[in-house]
């Protein structure tokens, strides 16, 4: 049986933005505000599916040594619970600082220069808690349930640099083709409640192997420190054309795996996507599209501790291969009627 009542939340969401001209062709625009992110309805649904967790010995040939697909003995470790909700859920707040230059020059493009500080509270992360559940027929059993809490406090801040403009200004005859570019740098940093109260106890075999704390200063998940994308394009209103490709370094998937109960990478990646359009008449277009053109595959990686059992204080990790995801090219044809 299990029974908790949510809790209801109120919040006052300010913000301010100041707008600065300094010339025309220059602006200055600096941003205060505070806003929240509501979990999802799967995240605090109040739910518990409990299973067994066996640990199997298979039978090993004398002759040959190697392990067989027979099962010798299968031994009950303790029960859990991957994937329940957090009634208790709250969503996270965040102020947000915005500083924006601008540069316009002429009509040929822009050129800005964005800097931003946010301050995050009560920000998501999977952890693992052991919880006494009793069921139908009356019987109690520590479960290890995992599901999504308020983890603690979270900086983020960086900076962002971006170009849009045509190739004009080399020949008039270039004003179709052009190129937009962006560079973001995020530096991302948290303390997490979670390192007192969800494990690191180390005669606690379910706190060195179901939370995420036996991992310790995990950056904040999805978050890439370096981040760029560069267009080229033509468009001349009859014809357009676009090639772009995005990078992207490598950044925490999961603070925690369902399946290994360790942080879980998405590797470095970048995709290169192009798109063709052409204007029949002033209703009808034609177009083709391109994604993934050089056929990346996407890698993830995991995290483990090379010696859990140091008592040296420092924590020593390796990241070792986990999935390789192919995407393939993919074309798509599309017709558009404008009525």
């Amino acid at each position: 049986m299990y029974s908790v009542k949510g809790e209801k939340f109120t919040r006052v969401l300010p913000s301010f933005n100041l707008k600065l001209e300094l010339t025309e062709d220059f602006i200055v625009r600096f941003a205060a505000s505070e806003s929240i992110f509501l979990p999802t309805l799967n995240n605090v649904r109040n739910t518990r599916l409990v299973t067994p967790n066996l640990e199997v010995t298979r039978f090993v040939n004398p002759d040959t040594g190697q392990e067989e697909s027979r099962i010798e003995s299968i031994e009950l470790s303790g029960y859990v619970a991957n994937g329940g909700g957090n009634p208790l859920l709250q969503p996270e707040l965040a102020t947000n600082y915005d500083l924006t230059l601008e540069w316009y020059f002429e009509d040929l493009g822009s050129l800005t220069t964005s800097l931003f500080h946010k301050r995050i509270r009560d920000y998501f992360r999977q952890s693992s808690v052991i919880e006494e559940l009793t069921n139908t027929r009356g019987q109690t059993e520590d479960v290890v349930v995992t599901s999504t809490q308020n983890a603690g406090t979270a900086t983020v801040k960086g900076a962002e640099f971006a170009y849009l403009g045509t190739f004009g200004f080399i020949h008039e005859s270039l004003d179709s083709f052009g190129i937009q570019a962006s560079y973001t740098y995020i530096d991302g940093s948290a303390n997490d409640y979670g390192t007192a109260l969800y494990g690191g106890d180390p005669d606690n075999k379910y706190a060195q192997q179901y939370t995420f704390n036996n991992i310790r200063d995990l950056p904040l998940e999805g978050l890439s420190k370096d981040n760029y994308n560069v267009v080229l394009f033509f468009d001349n209103s009859t014809f357009e054309a676009r090639l772009a490709y995005n990078w992207r370094s490598s950044y925490l998937l999961n603070s925690r795996d369902v399946i290994a109960y360790a942080p879980v990478y998405g590797e470095a990646t970048g995709q290169l996507d192009a798109s063709l359009s052409y204007r029949i008449t002033d209703q009808f277009r034609i177009g083709l599209e391109a994604n993934n053109l050089l056929d990346e595959v996407t890698r993830t990686s995991i995290q483990n501790e090379t010696n859990p059992g140091s008592t040296s204080g420092v924590q020593e990790t390796v990241r070792s291969p986990r999935s390789y995801f192919v995407n393939d090219r993919r074309l798509a044809l599309s017709l558009n009627y404008t009525f």
